[in-house]
């Protein structure tokens, strides 16, 4: 949970992860929002992991996986964890905290 952290509403884009195996990992670390905003923090990005390749970088808000809205950092880190082949990440420039570019 990250707290004073505010969303702006940027245009989003979509980021294809292609996960070859369920038992891959990401390479994500992220973070929850204050309650009541949506979507998730990429607070880190490992170097050269499935999210690095993609194009996915720290400071950015997740915003949903293939189409479904993300509620929490926990629920994301699971369908990322269980999902393999083509993942579809939409996400979209945070400001208002630490990690913004």
């Amino acid at each position: 949970r990250i707290e004073g952290c505010h969303w702006v509403a940027p245009m989003s884009t979509v980021v294809t992860i292609h996960k070859e195996r369920a038992d891959a990992s990401v390479g994500l670390r992220l973070a929850q929002l204050e309650e009541g905003e949506g979507g998730v923090l990429i607070t880190g990005v490992r170097p050269n992991s499935l999210a690095d390749y993609a194009g996915l970088r720290e400071g950015l808000l997740m915003i949903s996986i293939d189409g479904a809205r993300l509620l929490n950092a926990k629920a994301a880190a699971r369908i990322l964890r269980d999902s393999s082949g083509p993942i579809d990440v939409r996400v979209a420039p945070y400001a208002g905290n630490e990690w913004a570019q």
